[in-house]
């Protein structure tokens, strides 16, 4: 039994724990080539072929921006594109505080999209914000009490 739970690696030829090895295919089964080995072929090929690679990935997120977009919000908030595609039209593309369209620009001159508002303890997405709201929020860290100063501040000194 003990046996089993190894197993060599047909590069370097150490036996290691089977835990030293990734699966393979899909019924789980443990490869051949230890991840160590595997590692250090991958950063080989990466150093050999670096400008070609780095063009291959570019091209890839130039001719595929929406698979790029579902990527990153699902990494960064737990949702779907069709998530966030979805939240937008509830909002009906507007702010979910001020209640205005988007109408700053990004860095190649088109309209922002809404971001991603999320409590940042939780993770808990709340809604799509403008910049101007998603950079407010950021900036009190979301400290409502420092709000309602400001709110106060701002009418004790209205005409």
């Amino acid at each position: 039994m003990y046996s089993e739970l190894k197993r060599t690696c047909k590069i370097c030829n150490y036996t290691k724990c089977l835990s030293s090895f990734y699966s393979e295919g899909r019924d789980s089964r443990k490869g051949h080539r230890c991840k160590e080995c595997i590692l250090k072929r991958c950063k080989a090929v990466y150093s050999e072929n670096k400008e070609a690679i780095k063009a291959q990935r570019k091209q890839y997120r130039d001719n595929n921006p929406e698979k790029m977009r579902d990527a990153r919000y699902k990494a960064d908030f737990n949702i779907s594109l069709a998530e966030y595609n979805e939240m937008v039209a509830q909002q009906s593309n507007k702010c979910a505080i001020c209640e205005q369209y988007e109408t700053t620009f990004n860095r190649v001159g088109s309209v922002m999209k809404l971001a991603v508002d999320h409590n940042h303890t939780t993770g808990v997405v709340r809604g799509l914000l403008c910049k101007r709201c998603n950079i407010t929020i950021g900036t009190v860290e979301e400290d409502t009490e420092l709000l309602n100063k400001m709110v106060n501040y701002i009418n004790k000194f209205k005409k």
